[in-house]
């Protein structure tokens, strides 16, 4: 769980993929510190400022780890389109 940037994303929650190609994820796991990091599938070195990383399930993509930045609540994501 995290509230970095306003709002809360826990295990278990649908969230908006704010990059390409977009769409709603599955949270599978947030990994909140660079300990986790052994954890991850991907080949990735993190920045302390890309944590927290979220495990996610895509529609097209499958499982990937991404920084938490590249996404948000459905909520947010539909109130706030033009």
């Amino acid at each position: 769980m995290h509230s970095k940037y306003g709002f809360t994303i826990k295990t278990g929650d649908l969230v908006w993929q704010q990059r390409d190609p977009g769409g709603i994820c599955l949270v599978l796991n947030v990994f909140t510190t660079s300990v986790s990091f052994p954890e991850l599938e991907q080949d990735y070195c993190w920045d302390d400022d890309d944590y927290p990383i979220l495990r996610v399930l895509h529609p097209n993509e499958g499982v990937i780890e991404d920084p938490s930045y590249y996404y948000t609540t459905i909520e947010r994501a539909f109130c706030y389109e033009d």
